[in-house]
């Protein structure tokens, strides 16, 4: 009977253990983004102003330092779900790429493509500062709200750690003040964002006449540590 004690114990304690495994802290989320060398992300943003629904975005994105390649495409979509605009940026083979796609409804309103060699707009030993600046911006701003705002650990879902964030700023220039409220639900993987769910309310007031305007952006977003290349980039 003795004999099966120890193992029954070594089974209690790892099992606790494993059941109250520490959760991350703010710090070592930070940490953990300034080393991720590749990754893809999508977003979903609806933007609401005075409580009217003024457009959807669906954004698609991704980097990767080692092949020092990235690229983005954003789709904008009216109130009524026609797509207005397609903007798709890339670094891909030593290249810049743009495309820009805007329609109303008589029609194309613009299409313009530009390509050149990439150290036109950045020399080499600097490209991963740039890609990391047109790529990464979801990263960036997720590491914003956590050093900036408050991170409270509010337990565990589906084996990820769930955190709530808030995060508020203000500005202000000779005409406007500009104040923003956020309040969002991170999902972390080890030390690694993977979902953020965030609710921004932007308040802009007319510094000479105190009128005020108010918008909420409700953002959903997505990210996964691999990297491949979209077709669109290939074609």
């Amino acid at each position: 009977m003795k004999k099966l004690i120890f193992p029954l114990l070594l089974v209690f304690f790892f099992s606790g253990c494993l059941f109250y495994e520490r959760a991350p802290t703010t710090d070592e989320i930070v940490e953990a983004i300034k080393k991720v060398g590749e990754y893809q992300y999508q977003a979903h943003i609806s933007e609401i102003e005075d409580s009217r629904l003024m457009f959807i975005q669906n954004i698609t994105g991704g980097m990767s330092l080692e092949r020092n390649e990235g690229f983005e495409e954003w789709k904008t979509y009216s109130p009524n779900g026609e797509l207005r605009e397609i903007y798709r940026v890339a670094v891909f083979d030593g290249k810049y790429h743009s495309y820009r796609f805007r329609r109303d409804e008589e029609g194309v309103l613009e299409n313009v493509t530009e390509e050149y060699p990439l150290e036109e707009l950045v020399s080499t030993e600097n490209t991963t500062s740039f890609l990391k600046d047109y790529f990464g911006w979801p990263l960036m701003t997720l590491s914003v709200f956590l050093k900036n705002g408050t991170a409270e650990f509010v337990g565990r879902k589906d084996e990820l750690y769930v955190f709530t964030i808030r995060y508020n700023r203000k500005e202000e220039d000779k005409d406007y003040v500009y104040i923003w409220n956020s309040t969002g639900e991170l999902w972390v993987n080890s030390t690694l964002p993977v979902r953020f769910l965030v609710n921004i309310t932007t308040t802009t007031i007319e510094s000479n006449s105190n009128r005020t305007k108010t918008a909420i952006s409700l953002v959903e977003l997505s990210l996964s540590y691999s990297y491949l290349t979209p077709e669109w980039i290939k074609k």
